[in-house]
């Protein structure tokens, strides 16, 4: 079980720099939520309208290519995501599915647009993560290409 300060306190890392109001707003027109192990927060191709912080567990995020699902990624308490079809206004990217119990905080598009889209100092932090997001997974596989070499 995670604490409202706990809560608040992944949230403001998530988003440094951002001011305490940006914060508190977020974070009270936020839902968390427990979801057990094997659920799908985030479905690939679905128009959907959360952005997600992991507030404790782990999620595989993965997509499938002629019936075979590789795993792109994983994500652990502290972490994000969701966002890139909230800021491309598009489907999903990739399947999200909970490897253990999950408890994530839920923003919706309405807020993430209000106060992280409309707001240049938070969107460059999403962005910084998402860029951070795409150079860990590209490490993480040109580390399983020389392993198979």
């Amino acid at each position: 079980m995670v604490s409202i300060q706990q809560a608040k306190q992944i949230l403001s890392s998530v988003f440094t720099n951002a001011p305490t109001e940006t914060v508190d707003l977020l974070f009270n027109h936020g839902k968390i939520n427990t979801y057990p192990a094997g659920i799908y927060l985030c479905t690939e191709g679905k128009i959907e309208d959360t952005f997600y912080v992991l507030l404790v567990g782990k999620v595989d995020v993965f997509r499938t290519k002629e019936g075979k699902k590789f795993v792109l990624d994983y994500q652990t308490a502290g972490s994000s995501f969701g966002e890139i079809a909230l800021i491309l206004d598009t489907p999903r990217t990739a399947d999200v599915v909970t490897t253990e119990e999950s408890t994530v905080l839920e923003i919706s598009r309405a807020d993430f647009d209000q106060y992280i889209k409309h707001n240049s100092q938070a969107l460059l932090r999403v962005v910084e993560l998402v860029m951070h997001r795409i150079l860990t997974q590209q490490e993480r596989r040109l580390t399983e290409l020389v392993k198979e070499a």
